[in-house]
């Protein structure tokens, strides 16, 4: 719907005194900034925070009684885009969503004088947010536990549709995305997979966990290289980062495994930190007796991608390995 929030808010305020309307313009952000506090009007004004407080509660009460057929129109469009999200929205994601920025004050003005809508402050839980009545809260917070217990124990990044439907709530897309983003434990990664805000793949905290969502992408080793166009193509922020610094975090975590030249795996997909020498002294000593070079070549393989070669030659190191009558590698 087309608001015209500038007309509008004119109208609303046309009966008021300079004064009462300056301190709704500075107290909502109108023109264009961030809305004042209440000290820093009062302060400018030479009246008391108190004072600017009744001022716009009264200024407030004025405009419901004289101006309810003004206020109609923004007030039932408010009703209905809270209705389609379950009752409840983010104060953030209300003001992107449904106004551009320079319009922002209005929204925050027209919430306010709506006697539905309650306003939530931030907390340690909770982003603020609107709510039209106290029943969405409960849905919401009952959303979101469920939500979390979930993620806790898949403790995998979850399209919407599939995580929906592990929860089992009997709900709406749009509404169920309006409940779990007010919490601060939730979110979605870039590619539209919500998991919790601890986890890396949500919440990169630096290269480390950036190359680790590449890693995890790709589901395979993956050249340095690679990894470093692959932390660039992400979109958490412009910030480009240089294959020198990828590499030299891939080598101090213990999180990823050198398995070939320049080639990073994940630890977590079973491979083990250690030299292809190290490698082969693991498998012989799982095999608990020798083997012969294609098994060893084979097993080797399948934890490293190097060349036959490079087995080959780590073999033929005599103070560590011995042949068996039968031509097999042992330990010395």
């Amino acid at each position: 719907m087309d608001i015209k929030y500038q007309t509008i808010f004119n109208n609303l305020l046309s009966d008021l005194n300079p004064k009462r309307k300056e301190i709704l313009e500075r107290r909502f952000g109108i023109k264009g900034e961030e809305g004042e506090t209440l000290q820093s009007i009062g302060e400018d004004m030479g009246i008391t925070r108190e004072r600017v407080r009744q001022l716009i509660n009264d200024s407030l009460n004025l405009i419901r009684e004289e101006k309810a057929r003004d206020l109609a129109l923004p007030l039932n469009y408010l009703e209905e885009y809270f209705q389609e999200n379950g009752g409840l929205k983010r104060e953030e994601k209300i003001y992107q969503e449904i106004a551009p920025d320079k319009f922002k004050g209005y929204i925050a003005f027209l919430l306010t004088i709506g006697p539905e809508f309650n306003r939530f402050n931030e907390d340690q839980n909770y982003y603020s947010f609107w709510s039209e009545g106290e029943d969405p809260i409960i849905y919401a917070r009952k959303t979101i536990e469920s939500t979390l217990k979930k993620l806790e124990k898949i403790h995998e990044p979850t399209p919407l549709d599939e995580l929906i439907d592990l929860t089992g709530e009997d709900l709406d897309e749009k509404v169920f995305v309006s409940y779990i983003e007010i919490s601060k434990q939730i979110s979605a990664s870039p590619e539209g997979r919500f998991g919790l805000m601890s986890w890396p793949e949500i919440n990169p905290k630096g290269v480390r966990d950036r190359a680790y969502i590449v890693l995890k992408h790709e589901g395979k080793p993956v050249h340095f290289m690679d990894i470093t166009k692959g932390i660039n193509g992400l979109n958490y922020d412009k910030k480009r980062v240089l294959a020198e610094s990828v590499h030299n975090e891939l080598i101090r975590s213990d999180l990823f495994v050198l398995v070939g030249r320049g080639l990073y795996a994940l630890k977590e997909w079973g491979y083990e930190p250690g030299t292809v020498k190290d490698v082969i002294i693991k498998i012989l000593k799982e095999n608990s007796k020798p083997m012969t070079k294609q098994e060893i070549a084979r097993e080797v393989l399948g934890r490293r991608q190097v060349k036959a070669n490079t087995i080959i030659l780590n073999l033929q190191d005599k103070s560590i390995f011995s042949r068996t009558g039968d031509g097999k590698i042992w330990l010395k």
